[in-house]
């Protein structure tokens, strides 16, 4: 992975805080706010990482009788996120998991997980590194209409990592999640940039996948943002 030039100087603690935002006006007004913030903490044999991402879209809309304009929010969703990773040797480590996804207009309104596991690095070279996670847990599900459901999950992941040039680096990240609930797979492909100093440029796009939805719902879901990364 390349360097930035950090806002902070302990290295030991690293953070970074990423966002993107679309305003129209006129014919059409709109607002979408995508933000993240994540934190990575390493103390003694223990590596902390702590993530936070919301997604905001709000358009206008007139009424055909009153031709009075109204606000109408179409999507709101947030995630949190806190890993912790107990090192055994250099390249294996133990992992615990905790994530909590809370959808507005999503057929499953928050998910919620709690794993322990097994991590290890596949490929550690100079430029390609691969990342593989495996964890058993359980998993808690509100659904849109108020019920909830747990049953236990087994949660995956894998994260590649491609040093392009010494100013670029591309991301592959696939997660699944099944239980006897559902099965969620997301898949996430990034290329971010050096702009300068400690600013990054950050091109994404996410699709997420679940196997049981009511009629009417889709399945598969995609996003596609244009972000600014600021590493302090």
């Amino acid at each position: 992975m390349y360097k930035l030039e950090p806002l902070l100087t302990d290295t030991t603690l690293n953070i970074n805080a990423e966002f993107g935002a679309l305003f129209t006006t006129g014919n059409t007004e709109s607002t979408s706010i995508l933000s993240k913030l994540a934190l990575d903490y390493e103390m003694d044999n223990w590596r902390h990482k702590y993530t936070f991402e919301s997604l905001f879209i709000q358009y206008d809309q007139i009424d055909s009788e009153t031709n009075k304009r109204t606000s109408v929010t179409s999507d709101e969703r947030y995630t949190l996120n806190a890993e912790g990773y107990y090192k055994i040797t250099d390249t294996k480590s133990a992992l615990i998991f905790w994530g909590n996804e809370f959808d507005r207009f999503g057929q499953y309104r928050s998910i919620s997980s709690l794993v322990v596991g097994y991590n290890f690095r596949a490929i550690d070279g100079s430029l390609i590194k691969l990342d593989v996670n495996v964890a058993p847990g359980y998993t808690f599900i509100e659904s849109d209409n108020g019920s909830t459901e747990s049953a236990p999950v087994v949660r995956g992941s894998a994260i590649y990592s491609w040093r392009v040039s010494r100013t670029s680096r591309f991301t592959q990240n696939v997660t699944f999640e099944t239980s006897s609930i559902n099965t969620r797979v997301v898949m996430e492909s990034a290329l971010t940039a050096k702009i300068h100093g400690s600013m990054l440029m950050k091109v994404s796009y996410q699709a997420t996948s679940d196997d049981d939805v009511d009629d009417g719902t889709a399945n598969f879901n995609t996003q596609t943002s244009v972000t600014l990364v600021v590493n302090f």
